[in-house]
């Protein structure tokens, strides 16, 4: 976020994720991290609703950063370290991983 991406909308997300916090503290009386698995998705439901734009941005970089990791590169996608030609458009395999970028 710090480097990527300019200070107003810097500001704007650590807003929202402050709000975020508040609201758990106010409906369960405890931080998110506190809350138990259920409390957390109970929460992460109403955040949907009520700051869709923290929620889609938070969701965002949460999907950028497992997908660019290394699990996520190499468990979740199929990963080629060396590549060989490009080939725009290749049918996948029923069941089969897409491609790591």
């Amino acid at each position: 976020m710090r480097d990527c991406y300019v200070k107003a909308d810097q500001e704007k997300f650590y807003n929202g994720l402050a709000k975020f916090e508040e609201g758990c503290k106010f409906a369960y009386g405890k931080n998110f991290v506190e809350l138990s698995a259920d409390e957390k998705k109970d929460a992460v439901k109403k955040m949907t609703v009520a700051d869709k734009e923290t929620f889609l941005r938070l969701k965002e970089l949460t999907v950028t950063g497992y997908f660019t990791s290394e699990i996520g590169a190499t468990q979740a996608l199929a990963y080629l370290p060396i590549p060989g030609r490009f080939d725009a458009c290749i049918p996948l395999e029923p069941g089969q991983k897409t491609w790591a970028l």
